[in-house]
């Protein structure tokens, strides 16, 4: 199963909590069809609550190149489709293979798997990485010539932004673009680059600003004060 539909699906469970938890269990009592019915249905909530994902659109800066510069987000390329936007802390996990997406889209036997399931997959990829933005394109093909990624992520059409287009990856989505949201900058780099809140923005760099000029005319008046004790 691993290498037709890149998906980890256990008849015996491992008692590995990593294996667990990244594999998909197959009862006595399904077919596969009911197997993978259950991968391509998103969850609606988690323990915290659910996640409001009703209405509204993906912020612009919902994407991978602005999420590291920002937030200092990593994504993680994988091989498992089950773990294609999982998250692990600022880790976020993403399936490479599009050329295999496509394939199975129009090799699967009718029924057994949603063509919207992989078109909706190769969507994220898009969202994640648009396009149109010269500095995620450029970013991409850093990460292919790094990390051997299929070439055909470069060949990307436009997403949609709103949430309530995906519903097969909505809940993974939803929890990228929310932990992200509240993520803030840690460092001077992240926030020169994090324009998300301008009002913040400018008031930290004020802040930044007046500080340093108290420090460099501190500094001027020191120096000015030995160089008149030296010269007394």
């Amino acid at each position: 199963m691993q290498l037709w539909l890149l998906m980890n699906i256990r008849v015996l469970m491992s008692m590995d909590k990593y294996a667990m938890y990244n594999s998909q269990p197959w009862l006595e009592s399904q077919s596969l069809q009911d197997v993978l019915s259950q991968i391509t249905v998103s969850p609606s909530n988690n323990s915290s609550g659910q996640l409001d994902s009703s209405n509204g659109k993906f912020s612009t800066y919902l994407n991978a190149a602005d999420m590291e510069k920002i937030a200092g987000y990593r994504i993680v390329w994988t091989n498992r489709l089950l773990d294609h936007l999982d998250t692990a802390g600022t880790l976020v996990y993403m399936f490479h293979h599009v050329s295999v997406l496509k394939r199975l889209k129009d090799s699967l036997p009718r029924g057994l798997l949603p063509p919207t399931y992989f078109d909706e997959t190769l969507a994220t990829i898009s969202l994640l990485v648009p396009h149109s933005q010269a500095g995620c394109n450029a970013w991409l093909e850093e990460q292919i010539s790094q990390n051997g990624l299929d070439a055909n992520i470069r060949y990307r059409e436009s997403a949609s932004r709103d949430k309530g287009h995906y519903s097969h990856w909505q809940y993974r989505l939803m929890l990228v673009a929310e932990t992200f949201d509240t993520a803030g900058p840690a460092t001077l780099r992240q926030w020169w680059h994090d324009r998300r809140n301008m009002e913040r923005w400018w008031q930290f760099w004020m802040v930044v600003v007046g500080v340093s000029l108290a420090l460099l005319f501190g500094l001027i008046q020191s120096v000015t004060g030995i160089l008149q004790v030296i010269k007394n």
